[in-house]
């Protein structure tokens, strides 16, 4: 499977059924999954996998670390951007904390405007996507936080791009 990214001894690849078998799930990945409606973590790494542009990260010796991706909904050019950390990220803490920053900036060579949806009950995601550089635009009555990242590189009114004074 070709690497689409390799950053600090992590790999990104596209999803494969094999990455949702072998993923080392979490008490958080299980919460997330009730939080988001599923009934099982299997279940919502299955609908990410047919539904969604996914992807894994995997280290040198090919166990997953991550599952990633951008839920694309209808009607919008900001997909959502979603990470399922497994129990081994814990173990590649330093080296995927700062190899987040390139698959950010990987999402936002296609996609200018990228958004989050955090449950409050994940600080640590919280502190994350604001290390990132999402910015937190709205806290829903369900304790869900929205964020949102604009890439100024493809912002139509950068000043290069702005009509000039003759």
């Amino acid at each position: 499977m070709a690497d689409i990214l390799n950053v600090r001894g992590l790999r990104l690849v596209p999803l494969a059924p094999i990455h949702i078998r072998e993923i080392l799930v979490t008490k958080e990945m299980i919460k997330d999954a009730r939080l988001l409606g599923y009934d099982s973590t299997q279940e919502m790494f299955e609908y990410m996998l047919i539904e969604t542009e996914s992807y894994a990260v995997l280290d040198d010796s090919d166990t997953v670390i991550v599952i990633t991706g951008l839920f694309h909904q209808d009607g919008t050019d900001s997909p959502q951007m979603y990470a399922m950390f497994s129990a081994h990220a814990k173990n590649k803490g330093k080296s995927l904390f700062r190899a987040s920053r390139a698959l950010v900036d990987h999402f936002h060579r296609w996609h200018p405007v990228l958004r989050m949806i955090i449950s409050s009950q994940f600080p640590f995601m919280l502190q994350w996507a604001t290390w990132l550089g999402f910015e937190p635009v709205m806290h829903d009555a369900e304790g869900f936080i929205h964020f949102v990242r604009c890439n100024d590189e493809q912002v139509a009114f950068q000043a290069e791009h702005r009509p000039t004074k003759h």
